[in-house]
């Protein structure tokens, strides 16, 4: 059985913080992941899935959470 993502808990999170997604956009790009506003948006409405454990990474080290953090999951 495989592990499934259920829910993004991101807007949640970078709301907590008082981001907007452009603001979270800028600060991923320091840590050299280059995504727009629409992608974290999709991200938020459970359009997609991260394209890499890196954007998960960044967000831990942005946000001070881990990874398991930002999404739900079920087997």
């Amino acid at each position: 059985m495989a592990l499934e993502i259920r829910k993004c808990q991101l807007r949640s999170i970078r709301r907590q913080a008082k981001l907007t997604q452009a603001e979270l956009c800028i600060r991923l790009r320091f840590l050299g992941i280059d995504v727009k506003p629409a992608y974290i948006s999709n991200l938020e409405n459970n359009r997609g899935t991260p394209a890499s454990h890196l954007l998960l990474k960044a967000l831990s080290i942005i946000f001070d959470r881990p990874m398991d953090d930002f999404y739900t999951y079920r087997w």
